[in-house]
């Protein structure tokens, strides 16, 4: 009877032991009293604070769509990088993208995953790509535009010219017909089209016309939306051309409000004003140097004699040249 008792007491003690043991442990990483393992401060975290990820792209421009906006990114991994930290409400070494193989197309939805790593935590995260066409390009695949540039009498520098400032303005020529005597643009900006004109005007002189028109109505503002027409006709001169005025023969080195120029004579700088003016436009030909010493000489291209030239210029023997002819009397230009 009284080894049953002593049983039992011990029984009790152990049983308080477990008890006091579990409700009084020390922390491992501090050593701190406390009722579970770790304390509060060092407890670790095993989540990490993170939005879901998920990414447009423009199929046709790259650009990725974040903070209510088209941005600019050097590729699809660089765009969801950006969107990730962003969407992570705490500090990160390191993210990581991880795709599969896949083809990119307006319509799919691409599933991924990214490698987070915090501190020495490693994370496994879901993503979803969606790609898309931005706002720009979606008026391009449909063909959207806003307004036509109509060019007339217009040479190749002038077209390189409004394709560079579509190109480096952000905005695109959505058709291009060919006319008589020039060509019809649809362009997709009405005032980058606007724009386009006036700088074809300063740079290039000529004809500017800017018309604008009622296409249709917005049927969820109510607003007037106006298509644009600038209709451009060239200058009857380019730069590099020659006349011969009452005033004397002119290379052209400019032609803008004014008609900037070079005296072929004198080499000194001029302006032309040919209003109510007779004027004639001479055409350079190609040519070779054939004497340098004691002074310039040319072969004719009609004759293919040596011929002397009238103005001072720096060239070498049978360097080609371009050259104009004044009643018999020949200019390099």
């Amino acid at each position: 009877m009284n080894g049953a008792i002593l049983n039992w007491h011990i029984v009790k003690i152990n049983i308080s032991n477990q008890l006091f043991l579990s409700f009084m442990s020390f922390c491992p990483n501090c050593g701190k009293m406390t009722k579970k393992g770790f304390c509060d401060e060092c407890m670790p975290t095993t989540e990490l604070k993170i939005k879901n990820i998920n990414v447009k792209v423009c199929v046709s421009c790259k650009k990725f769509f974040h903070k209510n906006k088209w941005n600019l990114s050097k590729d699809i991994t660089e765009s969801v990088i950006k969107v990730a930290r962003d969407n992570i409400k705490e500090k990160v070494t390191q993210i990581r993208p991880v795709f599969p193989k896949f083809k990119m197309g307006p319509g799919i939805k691409l599933d991924f995953s990214m490698d987070i790593q915090r501190k020495d935590e490693l994370f496994i995260v879901p993503g979803q790509i969606n790609f898309t066409y931005c706002d720009a390009c979606s008026k391009k695949q449909g063909q959207y535009f806003e307004g036509t540039l109509q060019l007339r009498k217009v040479n190749e520098e002038i077209l390189d010219f409004v394709e560079a400032f579509v190109k480096n303005n952000n905005f695109f020529i959505a058709d291009k017909r060919e006319v008589e005597n020039g060509y019809d643009l649809d362009i997709s900006d009405q005032r980058k089209l606007q724009n386009l004109g006036q700088q074809l005007k300063k740079y290039y002189g000529g004809t500017l016309k800017v018309s604008i028109r009622q296409f249709t109505q917005n049927r969820l503002t109510s607003k007037q939306i106006y298509r644009v027409n600038v209709f451009y006709e060239g200058s009857h001169f380019k730069k590099n051309d020659v006349l011969r005025t009452d005033k004397g023969l002119f290379l052209i080195t400019s032609v803008r409000k004014e008609i900037s120029a070079v005296d072929l004579k004198t080499g000194k700088k001029a302006t032309i004003d040919l209003k109510n003016k007779e004027y004639v436009l001479l055409t350079p030909n190609k040519t070779t140097v054939s004497k340098v010493y004691p002074h310039i000489e040319v072969f004719d291209p009609d004759t293919y004699q040596s011929v002397p030239i009238q103005n001072k210029k720096e060239v070498k023997m049978g360097e080609k040249v371009k050259i104009v002819n004044d009643n018999e009397l020949f200019y390099i230009v």
